[in-house]
């Protein structure tokens, strides 16, 4: 009904806005309401689960791997002052991760902040949950990356993100005449 009725006000919409939409709408979009379900396994025997990404799958130990290279990272720059992660999902990669950076390198791990930015808050709510043994490193805002709901940060920072392509509206163009035209959705 969102993107019938856009469409019949204002004509035509290009594919990257049915995509955001159909991703981000805060009400209907498959992301951003919490229809989108994450599990170990996908829901294959669960039956929990729509779909499932490396950080549920192999957890703990893909967070472990990233703590190895944050701590390489560290050591190669003389330190780093923050971790970024954009999209975090259910919040399992920043909670393994960082549990395993504490036990790798406890004093890295106090000299961080574990910076969140969301877009879905059923998201965010799912990564204060999980995240609750290190809210005291955690800073998880709720906004657009794309309108850049980080603080100004100074210092050196680490900007990881797992599955956060696979939301991001994208343009769509089509060669005919051999002319490339974009795409646009009707009703």
């Amino acid at each position: 009904a969102v993107i019938k009725g856009q469409i019949e006000a204002s004509g035509p919409i290009p594919f990257r806005e049915f995509l955001r939409i159909v991703h981000q709408h805060p009400e209907f979009g498959y992301y951003s309401s919490g229809v989108a379900k994450v599990s170990p396994d996908g829901g294959i025997e669960t039956r929990t689960g729509d779909f499932s990404t490396h950080p549920e799958k192999y957890s703990p130990a893909y967070g472990a791997g990233i703590a190895l290279m944050l701590n390489r990272i560290a050591e190669a720059n003389g330190g780093i002052d923050g971790i970024v992660e954009l999209g975090a999902g259910n919040g399992t990669l920043a909670r393994d991760t960082l549990d395993a950076l504490k036990k790798l390198n406890p004093s890295l791990y106090e000299s961080l902040t574990y910076h969140i930015v969301e877009l879905s808050p059923v998201h965010v709510e799912n990564q204060r949950a999980t995240l609750r043994d290190h809210l005291d490193k955690v800073d998880i805002r709720h906004g657009d990356v794309a309108k850049s709901a980080l603080p100004e940060m100074q210092g050196n920072y680490v900007v990881i993100s797992n599955e956060l392509f696979d939301d991001l509206p994208v343009t769509k163009a089509v060669v005919k005449n051999r002319e490339l035209q974009e795409v646009y959705i009707t009703t």
